[in-house]
């Protein structure tokens, strides 16, 4: 008896005329062998009983019911027919119960294994290092709330001592950012190496998710051209956290330019912002999960973030990514959310380092 309480099978074979959606519900609640005449059922699925043979029902869970026919001698079952018949349909109940529970294992194992393999791919889209120059130090990192995130960061480099990154933080968590991240990322390689400035590329990055025609599949995305040699980044951002410049002697610098979100407005445009680099200086991109990150409510915040570069600006730039990290950790009283951090140290200008 399937959970409509029509009956699916007799000796084998299919009975016929089937329960009605009612004969479920007079079993639902119902335990040991019962015959029809004891439940409230429908003139139609009693006469459909009769028909069919059927002596007792004997409700194993709320979905499978056993249907029994007549004995081969006597009328009656027993007291101790009755009480192994209850075992039967409790060990039934038992064997169900486990190979329904074996089956959500199994669903939950292969759900597992793809997510560590998709948690994979997108760690090997990662770049295995970041740009190397003389007069430029650069670090960064990212982490995933699950196994698949929605942040990540990207470098292309454009030849001589040029490079074109990325900064992103897909909508969402989990797979559905982690989808939408895996196109904007490929399209970035591409466009990095075509567009003439990264307000261009951001532009062409938005068409592609505006087509799309999907209003959760949306971004912020900083991309910035980097002139190692001369201390000069103009980037573009769209929508994301606005970078900060700590300066060698102290002064904050946030770099506020931007636009709006890619993927939300057909025709969006997003203008450059250029920002000179002296030696010692330290620019970082980052996503919102490092601020938001929460404590009893209350934010890791601007000002705590200020405060860690104030005290390691001095040092390399993978020492300040990792200061970062750790005090962003140790503030948070629960899981943190998707993160990514870059920072750019200008060390020296190419003029400087040819004249040595």
């Amino acid at each position: 008896m399937n959970d409509h309480g029509a009956v699916l099978a007799h000796a084998g074979e299919a009975l016929k005329p089937a329960l009605g959606p009612r004969a479920s519900e007079a079993l639902r609640h119902v335990t040991g062998v019962r015959e029809p005449a004891e439940l409230k059922l429908s003139n139609d699925d009693a006469d459909a009983l009769e028909m069919s043979g059927v002596r007792w029902l004997l409700p194993v869970d709320a979905s499978v019911t056993l249907v029994l026919g007549r004995r081969f001698a006597g009328a009656w079952l027993s007291r101790e027919e009755s009480r192994a018949l209850e075992r039967l349909a409790q060990r039934l109940a038992i064997q169900l119960e486990n190979l329904e529970l074996k089956r959500e294992a199994a669903g939950r194992g292969a759900l597992a294994r793809e997510m560590r393999e998709a948690s994979s791919v997108q760690a090997h889209r990662l770049p295995r290092r970041t740009p190397v120059f003389p007069t430029l130090d650069c670090a960064a990192s990212t982490l995933a709330s699950e196994a698949v995130g929605g942040d990540y960061y990207d470098f292309v480099e454009t030849g001589g001592r040029e490079f074109t990154l990325a900064v992103g933080d897909a909508a969402g968590h989990g797979l559905a950012a982690a989808l939408v991240l895996a196109g904007v990322q490929a399209r970035f390689r591409d466009e990095a190496q075509r567009a003439r400035h990264p307000g261009e590329l951001l532009e062409a990055m938005n068409r592609d998710l505006v087509a799309v025609d999907q209003p959760e599949r949306f971004m912020g995305l900083l991309c910035a051209r980097v002139d190692a040699g001369a201390g000069l980044v103009r980037f573009a951002n769209a929508g994301l956290t606005p970078p900060l410049v700590r300066r060698r002697d102290g002064r904050r610098v946030e770099l506020k330019d931007s636009g709006v979100l890619l993927g939300v407005q057909d025709g969006a445009t997003y203008p450059v912002t250029e920002v000179e680099l002296e030696p010692g200086d330290v620019l970082i991109f980052y996503t919102d999960g490092l601020t938001e990150a929460s404590r009893a409510g209350e934010q890791y915040g601007d000002d705590r973030l200020w405060e860690v570069l104030d005290r390691h600006s001095h040092r390399r730039a993978a020492d300040v990514v990792e200061e970062l990290l750790g005090a962003v950790r140790g503030w948070a009283d629960g899981p943190l959310d998707d993160l990514t951090i870059v920072v750019l140290k200008q060390l020296a200008r190419g003029r400087l380092v040819a004249a040595t």
